[in-house]
């Protein structure tokens, strides 16, 4: 079904702030495009989840323009909520190095309590890099436990003092899960 726009070109159902305010052109039709991207994308009913998460240069939190109706449905939530609702459930964030010496691959573990001090750290790196890659253990609202693998690019838009982040959510449940019990049978 189509979906209907207002006069300003904005869709019916956006959840963002970008579009709504005083944002330069430029940022404004950055987002529109990867909005109605991520809307194709997310209507072909792959596993993952897109979305495009928005924060101000030098201000904590984040916001989203996207989120997927599937991102949603996990946590339970409405897209003005996901960004708090999806920080909450966080129990630890991964990251993966291959080191330059030898093929073994370093894991980086952030507990949830190391990783509210890292934040500003980890948004500092993404920025200096254009994207990041991480896998995030999360409980979710009925208790289960899932392991989200996080895949997004950073845009940096200077005169607006925004970074945009399109990216999308992969449920690695299986693959982290194995990969625990290896590490655990390895350490006996």
């Amino acid at each position: 079904m189509p979906n209907t726009e207002t006069k300003t070109n904005t869709p019916t159902d956006y959840c963002g702030r970008i579009l709504l305010g005083n944002y330069s052109k430029n940022l404004q039709d950055a987002v529109r495009k990867q909005v109605e991207a991520c809307r194709a994308f997310d209507t072909i009913g792959l596993a993952v989840m897109p979305y495009i998460a928005a924060w101000q240069v030098d201000q904590p939190g984040i916001w989203y323009e996207f989120v997927s109706r599937r991102f949603l449905d996990l946590f339970a939530v409405t897209p003005d909520n996901i960004g708090s609702e999806f920080s909450k459930a966080i129990l630890d964030r991964r990251e993966y190095e291959q080191e330059a010496i030898c093929p073994d691959i370093k894991e980086m573990v952030l507990t949830r309590h190391e990783l509210e001090d890292q934040w500003d750290r980890l948004r500092g790196e993404s920025i200096l890099t254009g994207h990041t890659e991480a896998v995030y253990k999360v409980r979710l609202p009925d208790k289960r436990v899932r392991w989200l693998k996080d895949w997004a690019t950073v845009s940096t838009y200077t005169e607006d003092s925004i970074c945009l982040s399109p990216g999308y959510l992969a449920d690695v449940s299986m693959e982290m899960s194995q990969k625990d019990q290896v590490d655990e049978l390895n350490v006996m």
